[in-house]
């Protein structure tokens, strides 16, 4: 009776953080949704091709969400085992490494500012696909870091003297959350710099996009121990781009489900299985991984809906 007791009292939160807002779901241990909330954000377009959001503000909306899933929980004598994490994939920023404190804002994934030194990078493009499964695009992040730094020299030499991070939002969410800088495979495919075969960041696109290793956050899998989320001492065990999420949401980790998804942006995506597969047309991502196995996916996206 009291493990049957102390099973009830069990919740699991789930944070979705997408291109206008971030939302929370908490559910019970047989899957049950008891409660969820949203906090919406704005996106802002300084100048044509640009479009980002406010770092500060989003990671304030997840905290604000956890504190209220923690208020529902304490509330029915419960307490939240662990939570996961989607996010929006492409979007990419600067930080401080010590304090976490942003030194840009995020650069969404609508964001195409780095398309002028894009032409610079067209004799690559086969072997960027060949390598990523991702087509080359001012979109994606190696673009990105080296328009950033192209623009701004101060910047750059923190970024050389070790004192800058750069990655995907996901990973300031988690490095502010846990303390812990980390990015999960399925995003890292938006780099531009991820090797879809070996699970690593290639040297090769590093070198291409003159991205210092050490200025990347740790890569990790999809399932793992982020580690401890310290508004309310919850284990954050799992971090995946909102699109790998709904293929995952709809049962997609059987070989040959499909999904489609439409927000923001639409997407279609096809478990390919444990093997990467690429397709023309289409971008071949991680979809799911732990530390003994890899799922992979072929997708179709729209970048407005």
């Amino acid at each position: 009776l009291t493990a049957s007791t102390n099973k009830k009292k069990i919740r699991f939160l789930v944070l979705d953080q997408g291109t206008s807002s971030t939302k929370s779901f908490l559910f019970d241990i047989q899957g049950t949704l008891e409660h969820s909330a949203k906090i919406k954000h704005s996106l802002m377009r300084p100048a044509p091709y640009h479009v980002e959001c406010d770092p500060i503000t989003i990671l304030e909306a997840c905290r604000s969400l956890i504190d209220q899933a923690l208020s529902v929980v304490k509330a029915k004598g419960g307490t939240i085992q662990s939570m996961g994490l989607a996010v929006q994939r492409s979007t990419f920023l600067f930080w401080e490494r010590k304090s976490m404190e942003p030194r840009t804002q995020a650069l969404s994934w609508q964001d195409s500012r780095a398309y002028s030194i894009i032409k610079d990078f067209e004799p690559h493009q086969n072997q960027i696909k060949r390598i990523t499964g991702t087509p080359l695009s001012a979109h994606f992040g190696g673009p990105k870091f080296l328009h950033c730094l192209i623009k701004d020299r101060t910047l750059r030499q923190e970024v050389l003297s070790g004192n800058i991070l750069f990655g995907p939002l996901s990973a300031f969410l988690t490095h502010a959350l846990t303390g812990t800088p980390a990015v999960d495979e399925s995003i890292a495919c938006r780099s531009l710099l991820f090797n879809l075969s070996t699970g690593k960041w290639s040297k090769k696109l590093l070198d291409l996009f003159q991205v210092p290793r050490f200025s990347l956050p740790e890569l990790v899998p999809i399932e793992h121990s982020f580690g401890t989320v310290s508004t309310g001492n919850i284990q954050l065990k799992c971090v995946v781009g909102d699109q790998q999420a709904a293929l995952i949401g709809q049962g997609g980790r059987k070989l040959g489900t499909l999904a489609m998804n439409f927000g923001t942006s639409g997407s279609v995506q096809f478990n390919v299985g444990d093997r990467p597969v690429l397709v023309p047309g289409l971008i071949s991502s991680i979809l799911t991984s732990s530390n003994t196995n890899r799922m992979f996916m072929v997708e179709g996206t729209i970048n407005a809906c």
